[in-house]
C-alpha cells in the first residue's frame, strides 16, 4: 500500500531531500540542494527564492518557514520571503537549524531549542544539544543527540521535566523522529533501521522485514490525514495509511439515477455511469455532469458505455431506444441504420485490444424482444460494418463480449457461448455441460487501478461501489 512520487534529479546528479512539509491541502514542500520545490501528484515546481535554503518549515497558520544557508529566518508569503526575526537575544550563528514534528514548528540554538507558538518563539530546552525534535499527543516532547557516545539515542522530556534517554534506545544516530497520530513514534536511523516507538508500554518494534520503498530513508513527515511521505534519495514516497478502499457513490434523491447497468472508466479520468434515468458523468475534480437527453431524444435504462480511439463516448440502451449515441468533444450525435449501425436495442457496446468497438443489439427496429435475433455491429477508423454469429447463439440476444490473450473472441448470451479463434466456431449450451444457458463473458473493468462493483438491482436501488488499489508509481 505504498505510492510515490519520482523526483527526477537534475543531469543524473544524486541529490537527497533535506526537509519536507506536507501542507494542508496534500501537497509537499522540500529542499533539494538548497532549492525550494512544491507540488504534489501533478508533479513539482521550483520556487525561486534570492538565496540558498538550509531548511523549511510549516507554521499552524499555513505560511513557510524558510531557513537560509546563512542562517537568517524568513516567512514565504505570496511567494516573496520576508524577515522573520529570531528568539530574543538569538543571533544567526546560534541557529543551527529548523523542521516541523509532531504538529510544531521546532527551532534548534546551540544551548537548546525554541518551539514556534502563534507567532512568538517559546523556550523548550535549554542546556542540552538535541536535534530531530518532537512532540506526541500527550505533551513528551522527543529528541536526539549524537555526542557524547555514551549518549547517543532518543531522549524525551516534559514541559516541566528534565531530559532522560529512553529506555531500550539503539546506540545510532538518528535521521528522524516522526510522531504518528497514535502516539507512537518512528524512528529512523542512519543504518537503515526503522522502529516504532510506543511509550504505552508497547516498546520498541522493528519494520522487517523493510518495504523496498522503505529503503535509503532521509527524512520523514506524517500528512494531516495520517499519510506517511517519506524523503529518500530517490525521491519522495507515500504510504497510503488514511485510504479509504470502499466509496460509495449514490444520488440523495433516489430513483433512476440510483440505478445502474453500466460504468466505464474514460482515458481522461471521466467515469461514465449508465443509468435508468440518463447518463451521469464525475469529473476528477469532484465535480458531476448530467445528461438525460441527447439531440432532442430520452436517455433512458443506459445499458451499452465504451470509448473508441479519439475520446469520442457511445451510448447505447438495450431496453429503450435503437441504434447509439457518440458524445465528443461537447457534441452529441446519433448514428442508426442509416449511418450504418445494423443494430438496434444495443445492450452492450465492447472495444478489442485493436480499438475496434461491438455492438451487440438485435435484428429489427422497434417492438424488438430479448428472444429477437442478434446482430453484431463493428465501428473502426470511422466505418461501420458487422460480424456474422454462427450456431444458436446467432438466434437470440448476445449480452456479453470479450476477447482472450489468444485473441479468440467470446460471446455469451440467451443461447449459451460462443468463442472463435483463428475462424473456427465452438459452442456451448446447457447439452455441452452449461447448468443455465445465459452466462457471462466475463469482461473485468481494469483501468487506472481501481475496481468497479455494480451490485445486482434490488427492490428498485442499486450502490455503486468503487474500491481503490494503490501501489508504488514510478
Amino acid at each position: 500500500m505504498v505510492y510515490g512520487y519520482r523526483f527526477v534529479h537534475p543531469e543524473g546528479a544524486q541529490h537527497t531531500v533535506i526537509t519536507l512539509v506536507a501542507l494542508a491541502n496534500g501537497d509537499m514542500a522540500f529542499t533539494v540542494d538548497g532549492v525550494l520545490h512544491h507540488g504534489g501528484k501533478d508533479g513539482f515546481t521550483v520556487v525561486p527564492l534570492p538565496f540558498r535554503l538550509n531548511q523549511v518549515s510549516l507554521d499552524e497558520s499555513g505560511d513557510l518557514l524558510l531557513l537560509s544557508r546563512e542562517s537568517s529566518l524568513f516567512v514565504l508569503r505570496d511567494g516573496k520571503p520576508a524577515p522573520l526575526a529570531p528568539p530574543e537575544d538569538i543571533l544567526p550563528t546560534d541557529i543551527l537549524g529548523l523542521h516541523n514534528a509532531g504538529g510544531a514548528v521546532w527551532l534548534r540554538v546551540t544551548d537548546g531549542a525554541f518551539r514556534r507558538q502563534g507567532d512568538r518563539w517559546v523556550r523548550e530546552l535549554r542546556g542540552r544539544e538535541l536535534y530531530s525534535l518532537t512532540i506526541t499527543k500527550d505533551g513528551r516532547r522527543y529528541g536526539a543527540t549524537r555526542l557524547p557516545l555514551e549518549e547517543r539515542g532518543l531522549w524525551s522530556w516534559t514541559a516541566d521535566g528534565e531530559s532522560t534517554r529512553v529506555t531500550g534506545a539503539v546506540a545510532d544516530l538518528i535521521y528522524a523522529i516522526v510522531a504518528a497520530e497514535d502516539g507512537r513514534l518512528l524512528v529512523l536511523h542512519e543504518s537503515g533501521d526503522i522502529l516504532w516507538y510506543d511509550n504505552e508500554g508497547g516498546g520498541w518494534s522493528h519494520i522487517d522485514p523493510l518495504p523496498e520503498p522503505m529503503h535509503d530513508v532521509k527524512n520523514a513527515t506524517f500528512r494531516r490525514n495520517g499519510d506517511l511521505v517519506l524523503a529518500t534519495a530517490r525521491g519522495i514516497r507515500i504510504h497510503r495509511t488514511a485510504v479509504t478502499a470502499w466509496e460509495r457513490w449514490h444520488t440523495p434523491a433516489g430513483g433512476g439515477r440510483n440505478r445502474l447497468d453500466e460504468i466505464l472508466p474514460a482515458s481522461n479520468g471521466d467515469i461514465w455511469l449508465g443509468t435508468d434515468a440518463g447518463v451521469e458523468v464525475r469529473h476528477p475534480d469532484g465535480s458531476i455532469s448530467w445528461y438525460e437527453e441527447a439531440v432532442g431524444k430520452d436517455l433512458r435504462i443506459i445499458t451499452g458505455l465504451e470509448e473508441d480511439e479519439q475520446g469520442g463516448i457511445w451510448v447505447s440502451s438495450g431496453a429503450y431506444w435503437e441504434g447509439a449515441f457518440r458524445y465528443h468533444e461537447g457534441e452529441w450525435r446519433f448514428y442508426g441504420s442509416e449511418d450504418g449501425l445494423m443494430a438496434s436495442r444495443i445492450h452492450r457496446i465492447n472495444r478489442d485490444a485493436a480499438g475496434r468497438l461491438w455492438f451487440l443489439g438485435l435484428h429489427g427496429s422497434t417492438g424488438s424482444t430479448r428472444n429477437s435475433t442478434a446482430s453484431i455491429a463493428t465501428y473502426h477508423k470511422g466505418k461501420f460494418g458487422t460480424f456474422d454469429l454462427e450456431h444458436e447463439l446467432a438466434e437470440r440476444r448476445v449480452y456479453s463480449f470479450s476477447e482472450g490473450e489468444d485473441g479468440a473472441l467470446w460471446f455469451s448470451g440467451l443461447s449459451g457461448i460462443g468463442r472463435v479463434l483463428d475462424g473456427n466456431w465452438t459452442h456451448w449450451d446447457v447439452d455441452s455441460g452449461l447448468r443455465y444457458r445465459r452466462r457471462s463473458a466475463g469482461r473485468t473493468l481494469l483501468r487506472r487501478q481501481e475496481e468497479w462493483a455494480r451490485p445486482h438491482r434490488s427492490r428498485g436501488s442499486a450502490l455503486l461501489l468503487r474500491y481503490q488499489r494503490w501501489s508504488h508509481r514510478q
